[in-house]
């Protein structure tokens, strides 16, 4: 075991593993969500928190695109907000996400589970929201 110091906090560690740079998983965490921006634009707030503020936040870009738009009531529903146009119903996930600062691309959270429960995902970014795959025009 060799010993270290945290990029995160500074202090000193005994590293586990070789070439570790944190001290802990949260100070990675922290580290990461600092330099993609992510804990400047919530600071303090649980990520909960922060998780539901982005979901209001992507109804309300989603009214203002023409959509009809619907909430779950239930945290265990198949997709965060429904959203109809036109007659057709889409099924929305919404993630909150960063654009990494080395290539620019997109960066949020899903899982091989997620695929085939919503139509898209709308990752909410500081100051975008992004439609993966995009949202069809509307007619």
């Amino acid at each position: 075991m060799a010993t270290g110091t945290c990029v995160g906090c500074k202090t000193a560690f005994i590293a586990i593993k070789p070439n570790q740079k944190w001290c802990s998983r949260k100070c990675s965490s922290d580290h990461h969500k600092n330099k993609a921006g992510i804990g400047g634009q919530y600071p303090g707030l649980a990520t909960g928190t922060v998780g539901a503020i982005n979901e209001l936040r992507v109804c309300v870009d989603l009214m203002a695109k023409g959509y009809e738009v619907f909430r779950a009531v239930s945290q265990n529903c198949s997709c965060d907000i429904a959203i109809l146009r036109n007659g057709k119903l889409l099924r929305i996930e919404a993630r909150t996400g960063y654009k990494s600062n080395v290539s620019g691309t997109l960066m949020y959270s899903h899982t091989k589970d997620d695929h085939g429960k919503q139509d898209h995902f709308a990752v909410a970014l500081p100051d975008d929201i992004v439609y993966v795959p995009p949202l069809p025009l509307p007619e």
